[in-house]
């Protein structure tokens, strides 16, 4: 099946939207790695979302034509480092 041009509009809008979306966030975390806030690399667990094997994008669903990394790899990477963080203070 075919998508019709209306869906293939709707679906780059989508992929934009999300793209905008995880550039911000991927800015925050660089930001705060390059302040030295950040030592989890979200790349080195395990995508909670999709399975992605550390050192491996996320898997999407235009089947590998744009490389990815979920919001929520990137949450736990943070929380990990939360964790670390809080284990060094005590």
């Amino acid at each position: 099946m075919v998508p019709s041009r209306l869906q293939q509009a709707r679906f780059s809008r989508a992929i934009v939207s999300c793209s905008t979306r995880m550039t911000k966030v991927m800015e925050k975390v660089t930001a705060k790695a390059s302040l030295g806030q950040v030592q989890v690399s979200p790349m080195t667990l395990v995508c909670p979302m999709c399975g992605a094997k550390p050192g491996y994008a996320c898997e999407t669903a235009s089947g590998g034509a744009l490389e990815i990394i979920h919001v929520t790899r990137i949450k736990a990477a943070a929380a990990k480092d939360a964790a670390m963080k809080k284990q060094h203070t005590r």
